[in-house]
């Protein structure tokens, strides 16, 4: 924290994935591209809103009517018309100078960076005790698209599933995750021949190992057949 006041501060948080228009060049607009003396303010309106939008294992998109990020059956789902699907959502979000999503627990934030890997931005957060004599807290782990804020349709934290017995009618993918209590720091990755592998140290001392799911190959590889 940077004063003692943070601690109990539940002034709502946001995290924001902004394009920069200097390396991020528009074909019907160069007024900003690789230009040193220009510069921008990229206003809230300017950004996607990442927060309604669930995501499903099939690539359909729900909006999420009560806001606690989890797909409801019978009012969001059977009862609902749905966003869309995955393409749609994401034409959507590049038609917009970044995103910006909300963290959804009073007095959430985020204290350290982010992580990109393979299309996904892994990004903890941290909940502190609300006894403001108390010490410690509860960490989570998000990961996002890069490009929309959002779960991604093939790669996930965790999942949501709606079932009848056992029978699983719809799986959600989620973005985040808890990762336990203490504070939780930055992701440190490692990708080796069983796969991604985050790696977080929280302030009780304990190292989690978390298996990392892209949306995009992070080894190189052949992109085409070769004659032998």
């Amino acid at each position: 924290y940077l004063d003692a006041s943070d601690k109990s501060n539940t002034d709502q948080q946001y995290m924001f994935g902004v394009k920069d228009p200097f390396y991020n060049k528009d074909p019907t607009n160069s007024t900003y591209y690789h230009k040193y003396t220009t510069s921008r303010e990229v206003a809230l309106t300017d950004l996607f809103n990442s927060d309604p939008y669930l995501i499903l294992n099939n690539g359909e998109v729900y909006l999420d009517s009560d806001s606690d990020g989890l797909l409801d059956y019978s009012t969001e789902y059977v009862s609902a018309t749905p966003y869309g699907n995955w393409s749609q959502l994401l034409t959507a979000a590049r038609l917009e100078d970044g995103w910006i999503r909300s963290l959804i627990i009073s007095g959430e934030r985020i204290v350290t960076k982010f992580t990109i890997l393979g299309g996904i931005v892994f990004t903890p957060s941290f909940d502190p005790d609300a006894d403001i004599c108390g010490y410690g807290g509860e960490s989570y782990l998000y990961g996002q698209y890069y490009e929309t804020g959002t779960a991604y349709w093939d790669a996930a934290l965790d999942t949501y599933e709606i079932k009848i017995g056992d029978v699983v009618l719809v799986t959600q993918m989620l973005d985040k995750t808890s990762i336990g209590s203490g504070m939780a720091s930055s992701v440190g990755v490692h990708v080796g021949a069983e796969g991604s592998k985050g790696f977080i140290q929280t302030s009780s001392g304990t190292i989690i190992e978390q298996e990392l799911e892209t949306a995009t190959d992070v080894k190189s590889g052949l992109r085409s057949w070769r004659e032998k």
